[in-house]
């Protein structure tokens, strides 16, 4: 839905937005805020998955190292190894649950990573309130 709402927001000009009566401050804020948080979100999936480069031995970025990302998105957002591994298998490459629990705790402990993932979860909690009320604002009963 916050996507959803950012591409709606995106088609109008800043200034339109910020005409809207009562609301175009919110709109043009979360316009700005989403599109912050995007690029934000790109900048930080490369440096993770740069880490993981560092941490693991082999050189595929495109495969190897988006899986263990995904694994330490879903360790991060909460998820146990459990609970990841219950979810369904999408490791390849003979990569084990075991290495990706190791990749994943090193990243957690990385001052440029672990702290950043706790920031981004935090942040999309926000984005997705402040979507929910503008979205609830505008329905119609």
């Amino acid at each position: 839905m916050p996507h959803r709402l950012f591409i709606i927001l995106n088609k109008y000009y800043n200034e339109t937005l910020k005409s809207v009566p009562k609301v175009g401050d919110e709109l043009f804020n979360y316009k700005k805020t989403y599109s912050n948080f995007e690029n934000g979100e790109y900048d930080f999936e490369n440096e993770a998955t740069s880490q993981i480069g560092k941490i693991v031995s082999v050189r595929f970025r495109e495969a190897w190292w988006t899986i263990y990302f995904r694994y330490f998105l879903l360790r991060s957002g909460g998820l146990t190894q459990q609970q990841i591994i219950d979810g369904g298998d999408f490791l390849n490459y003979s990569i084990t649950w075991d290495e990706a629990e190791r990749v994943f705790n090193e990243l957690t402990k990385n001052p440029a990573i672990g702290p950043a993932m706790a920031e981004k979860f935090s942040l999309q909690q926000s984005i997705l309130a402040t979507a929910t009320s503008i979205i609830n604002n505008y329905k119609r009963p």
